[in-house]
């Protein structure tokens, strides 16, 4: 009976893919090999916390009082606060190199408030001061990965719009002048991001700002105030990319 059966299969054209038969069917239209996504291709968004450091130069103020000139000789203001916000960016990997662009918006804290003594016939106190506001950038950024490490620089554009508070009390008449415009200027800086899954990643950076100055003019006195600030912080990314899970 086995010997039988053996032999009818033997018989069938069909079997064993002769005639194009069943055995041997193969897909015309096989499915193709997908490139994978690299991990850090594409957009990416996150958040971020950290520290400010600003320096507010006051080297170029000059007060004039009674037809006298004076410079003010300490010539810095020192402030600090914390900053936090949001980083939305775009990586282009190639090989071991990326570059990509990147743009942050958040709230910095700059207290700062600083007297000095200004000379004269009657003599006055000038106070300079400055209060917290929203920051920005736009940068440019390139690096070198290394595993699931990423050791980058960046720069680009910044801008502040915090208020630079300038008091003049003179024979205790006070006289308050305020800047709320936008300081415009440059950002530098660099930091390590380590991806932990193929959708998450960490990151610390140091960046360098200095934000021009502020100049303001009333009655006869002009104070010009140049702005700079050191910011540390630490973030997250998630990668938009859908490759793995975001959880």
């Amino acid at each position: 009976m086995f010997l039988a059966a053996q032999v009818a299969y033997a018989a069938d054209p069909y079997y064993g893919g002769g005639y194009g038969g069943y055995g041997g069917y193969k897909d015309p239209y096989p499915p193709q090999p997908v490139a994978p996504i690299p991990l850090w291709q594409g957009f990416y968004i996150g958040g971020n916390i950290g520290g400010a450091w600003s320096t507010i130069e006051t080297a170029s103020n000059v007060v004039f009082v009674n037809g006298a000139t004076t410079v003010l000789s300490d010539r810095s203001v020192e402030g600090s606060g914390f900053l936090g916000g949001l980083q939305l960016g775009y990586n282009i990997p190639i090989g071991n190199f990326l570059w990509g662009i990147e743009g942050d918006l958040g709230g910095l804290g700059n207290d700062a408030s600083k007297s000095f003594a200004v000379g004269g016939v009657l003599p006055s106190v000038l106070t300079v001061s400055s209060d917290g506001g929203w920051y920005g950038d736009v940068t440019v950024r390139g690096g070198f990965l290394y595993g699931n490490a990423l050791i980058y620089l960046k720069g680009g554009f910044g801008f502040y719009t915090g208020e630079t508070n300038v008091t003049l009390v003179t024979d205790n008449i006070s006289a308050l002048r305020q800047s709320s415009g936008t300081f415009t200027g440059w950002t530098l800086g660099g930091g390590l991001e380590y991806q932990v899954s193929p959708r998450w990643s960490i990151k610390a950076e140091y960046l360098y700002f200095d934000f021009g100055d502020s100049t303001l003019n009333f009655d006869d006195r002009q104070f010009n105030n140049d702005m700079s600030v050191n910011t540390f912080k630490i973030g997250f990314n998630v990668f938009l990319n859908g490759v793995g899970p975001l959880y």
